[in-house]
């Protein structure tokens, strides 16, 4: 009887360590561990993993204890994970866009157990995401006011994205971010971080030297011609919300901050 409530003990012991191993494993694991997350954000059924890969960074080191021989312990580049998710966005295409929990490994570096500035997990997974719906939003931008207002070689010159000024938010932030309703890969929209008050977003809109040197004399003016137009629909379309800022030929042409333009 004795035995036989050893052997039980030991079972249960053996099952609650691998209860935690396989814990541990998958909670490493974003596209596991925030399986819910994605199939909000991106659409249940709409997304897949495609592909992993762990890297090693060149920003942060971790520290090896090598017990049996001291003399080998030492830092050595600390190694992160990336995900590479592949979803159909709302025109029907199909994107691939990475996520990592590299950020997450450089902000716990940086900062300890009880600083206010470090990320939970779940916090640095929300900013993964917001940085992919920075460039969804501008892709809308690109479409709705660069694409139709210029030809094609000249659209291809710029790139539109969401940005923010004031430094990093607080980890706070993602929670807040998190919650609203619009935060999903086929329905946030620019406007809706122009109008929010959670920080102060801004469209930043940038013409690619590398790519205007290829238009022709006759094209590059014609760009640069449609610029006060550009500037004028996006103050049509947001208002009192437009902050935005236009560069072309490696210089800041434009800046509007809540629909005023500012001095250069």
């Amino acid at each position: 009887m004795r035995k036989a409530k050893n052997i039980a003990i030991a079972a249960v012991i053996v099952l609650c360590a691998l209860a935690v191993v396989i814990g541990t494993i998958l909670s490493k694991n974003w596209t596991i561990r925030f399986h819910s997350e994605l199939n909000h954000f991106f659409g249940k059924g709409n997304w897949e993993c495609i592909d992993q890969e762990t890297k090693e960074s060149l920003i942060y080191d971790d520290y090896v204890i090598v017990h049996s021989n001291p003399a080998l312990s030492g830092a050595e580049p600390g190694r992160f994970q990336n995900w590479y998710i592949q979803f159909t966005n709302r025109n029907g295409e199909e994107e691939v866009w990475q996520i990592t929990d590299h950020t997450l490994k450089i902000n716990h570096d940086r900062y300890g157990f009880f600083s206010p500035k470090r990320y939970s997990q779940k916090q640095a997974f929300v900013l993964e995401l917001m940085d992919i719906s920075f460039s969804l939003a501008g892709e809308e931008i690109w479409e709705e006011f660069i694409q139709s207002c210029l030809p094609e070689a000249a659209a291809d010159c710029f790139e539109v994205a969401v940005s923010y000024t004031g430094g990093n938010p607080e980890p706070e932030f993602y929670d807040e971010l998190w919650a609203q309703p619009w935060f999903t890969a086929n329905t946030v929209t620019a406007g809706d971080y122009l109008s929010c008050d959670l920080h102060d977003f801004y469209l930043e809109i940038r013409a690619h030297d590398y790519r205007l040197e290829k238009l022709t004399e006759e094209e590059y003016q014609e760009t640069a011609k449609a610029l006060p137009d550009i500037a004028a629909e996006l103050l049509e379309e947001f208002g009192d919300s437009a902050s935005f800022t236009i560069y072309f030929d490696g210089e800041l042409w434009a800046e509007y901050v809540d629909g005023v333009k500012t001095e250069q």
